[in-house]
């Protein structure tokens, strides 16, 4: 599977002074999001950039001095984005507002917000911010019932489950940014979006660290190998250096197992790859094989369960 995957930066440093904001307004406006950029301090608005689209998904990374960025209601309308944004802060002294809503996320906390939704974002001294833009349409999709979007939501690093995620999330993000591999852009974008439904989730216990980390190890060989029509429960444990049985028990935590993991992460892909225009995938049968469904039938059969129609009238609704 071909997958598209495209890199910007930036930086303020080469524009003059009084040209920072405006700058930095036009280059989000393009590559992430339309907003309003304003500084308060003396040198001026120093920053810069990093983001990366894997298809419809990204990730961005921002280093700046303090500075305030706001979404107000006329660039909701006239610039329209709607994701979710999961926003890493890794410094301290910010806000968040949106709504009703008034947060001051501590250092590694996660913000989760609508962008078609008003907000303002203040940062009172230098900052570092990682955040992953999901479109909002896929949310039901992938996270199913777990999060309430009518309102931002915090997820506090505050326990050593969320510790945990929160630095696993950060890690992987870090990683991919330094070494944007297109031959891992699928596997990343997956492993990225299954662990922010982990940390939404409430499944696992605040002690169970361990079994977090091999269900993370099992879910990247999982992503790595879809298209293996052979891939079974007794292969990913062997690499997992687990029993089969212990394995189990870990997917069991999620509600599910392993057999049924992997045949809604293939539906999840084919669901992907029948959205897009790529001539590459016109044929259902090939996107059945790269999804590794060996058999067309049992691939037509176990999607209309997944989305309560066939492939082909999936692919007529949602053909972009």
């Amino acid at each position: 599977m071909t997958t598209s995957v495209r890199i910007d930066s930036i930086s303020t440093s080469l524009t003059p002074p009084e040209q920072r904001c405006q700058f930095w307004e036009s280059y989000n406006g393009k590559q992430l999001i339309g907003l309003r950029c304003s500084t308060f301090s003396d040198e001026g608005f120093i920053a810069s950039g990093k983001n990366i689209h894997i298809d419809n998904f990204g990730i961005a990374f921002i280093r700046a001095n303090e500075h305030v960025v706001e979404r107000n209601i006329h660039i909701v309308k006239d610039l329209p984005k709607e994701s979710i944004f999961f926003s890493l802060g890794l410094s301290s002294h910010s806000f968040f507002y949106q709504g009703k809503e008034c947060f001051k996320p501590d250092i590694n906390d996660l913000i989760i917000y609508r962008t078609d939704k008003p907000y303002l974002f203040g940062f009172s001294s230098n900052m570092k911010q990682l955040t992953f833009d999901i479109p909002y349409e896929r949310h039901h999709l992938l996270f199913k019932k777990t999060i309430n979007l009518d309102t931002p939501r915090i997820i506090k690093s505050d326990t050593k489950k969320n510790r945990f995620l929160i630095k696993t999330l950060y890690h992987l993000g870090m990683q991919y940014l330094e070494d944007p591999n297109q031959n891992k852009a699928e596997t990343f974008k997956h492993e990225i979006i299954d662990l922010l439904g982990s940390i939404l989730s409430e499944n696992f216990n605040d002690s169970d660290t361990l079994g977090l980390s091999y269900l993370i190890a099992a879910k990247h060989y999982i992503f790595e190998n879809l298209h293996n029509p052979d891939l079974s429960c007794e292969e990913i444990a062997m690499t997992c250096e687990l029993s089969s049985r212990h394995l189990t028990r870990i997917f069991a935590q999620e509600n599910t197992s392993p057999k049924q993991y992997i045949i809604l992460k293939r539906l999840e892909r084919a669901a992907q790859l029948l959205s897009s225009s790529e001539k590459n995938y016109s044929n259902i049968s090939e996107i059945a094989y790269q999804c590794g469904f060996s058999n067309q039938a049992h691939f037509s059969r176990a999607f209309k369960i997944f989305t309560g129609m066939s492939p082909k009238e999936y692919r007529k609704l949602n053909l972009i």
